[in-house]
Formats: structure tokens, C-alpha cells, sequence
């Protein structure tokens, strides 16, 4: 490998990386930095992980064997990513999840014809919002 390639550069097939302590990825014994892909038997992309020291960290995408995108986040040490979309196979919108500090504060599907036919909000009031008041207050750990 060259020494001038950027670690984050590297890219390999996902069947190269093997499981290490603490649910960390390696590659030839070292946790993984780089993207992780892996392809439908006729060659389509199915999806691209980033991770760093081992760990999804970065963009993040999927793909149906078609090559429509189908999932596209990006992947937060410790927490769910703060946005997440995806897409039905005739490219859609399927659903948009966002986040913050790790708490759903809203979601919204669609079907496969554009109808809206979920819309959640964090409502005032439930644990979960409590929680995140909290969170917004003491900080968290990957702030």
C-alpha cells in the first residue's frame, strides 16, 4: 500500500474484514479505516459502510440489485445517525428518521406511490422527550 494513500481512502470487499474484540472490524489483524462494500452476483454495489478504527463511522448507503439507492445515513460512533432516508425500489421516497442526541424526534413513510402515510413526531410530555431534555442538558458522552 502506498504511503501516501489516506487510510479513510482504502477500500475492500467486506468479506476481507473479520471480527475482532469489542465487535471491532479488522483487516490483517488491525481495526479497519477505510469503506467496506459488498455486491449483488451481477455486480451491483449493495452497500458502502465508512468506518474508523473498526467502528461504522461516515456515510453509509445501500442499493437495490436495480441500482436504485434504497438506505443512506450517515453512521455516528456510539448512537444512531442523527438523519436517515430511504427509498422504494422505483426510487420513491420510502421513509426520512430524524434524530437528536440519539432520540427519534420525528418519522415519516411513504408508500410506494408517494403517499405519506406515517408522520411521527416526539411528543412533549413522554419519556422520551424527558430523555432527550436531559441529554440537551448534561451533554453526552460523544458530544
Amino acid at each position: 500500500m502506498s504511503s501516501n494513500l489516506n487510510k479513510k481512502d482504502l477500500r475492500v470487499h467486506a468479506s476481507e474484514l473479520e471480527g475482532g474484540d469489542e465487535d471491532a472490524l479488522l483487516l490483517h489483524g488491525k481495526p479497519f479505516t477505510g469503506t467496506a462494500y459488498e455486491q449483488y452476483a451481477n455486480g451491483q454495489l449493495r452497500e458502502e459502510v465508512s468506518y474508523v478504527e473498526g467502528y461504522s463511522n461516515g456515510p453509509c448507503k445501500s442499493w437495490y440489485e436495480n441500482g436504485q439507492l434504497k438506505e443512506e445515513y450517515v453512521a455516528l460512533p456510539g448512537r444512531a445517525p442523527d438523519k436517515s432516508m430511504g427509498w422504494h425500489d422505483n426510487g420513491a421516497l420510502r421513509h426520512c428518521t430524524e434524530r437528536e442526541l440519539g432520540v427519534r424526534v420525528a418519522h415519516k413513510e411513504w408508500d410506494s406511490d408517494g403517499r405519506l402515510v406515517v408522520n411521527e413526531k416526539l411528543e412533549p410530555g413522554t419519556f422520551w422527550h424527558s430523555h432527550l431534555l436531559k441529554l440537551r442538558e448534561t451533554g453526552a458522552p460523544w458530544k
